[in-house]
């Protein structure tokens, strides 16, 4: 999540496991907002990443 008042470019670091072992691909959504809940911000980008 990237806060609503954010300049572009934004930088930041994040570790993200998968829930299962031996997964061959991951989906990332990045989202810019700052309400608590997900639906509530603005879907900036899914990466899928394999």
């Amino acid at each position: 999540l990237i806060r609503r008042d954010a300049g572009y470019p934004a930088k930041g670091t994040h570790v993200i496991t998968t829930y299962w072992d031996k997964r061959s691909t991951m989906t990332i959504k990045v989202y810019e907002g700052d309400r608590t809940e997900v639906k509530d911000n603005r879907l900036l980008c899914q990466l899928d990443l394999s």
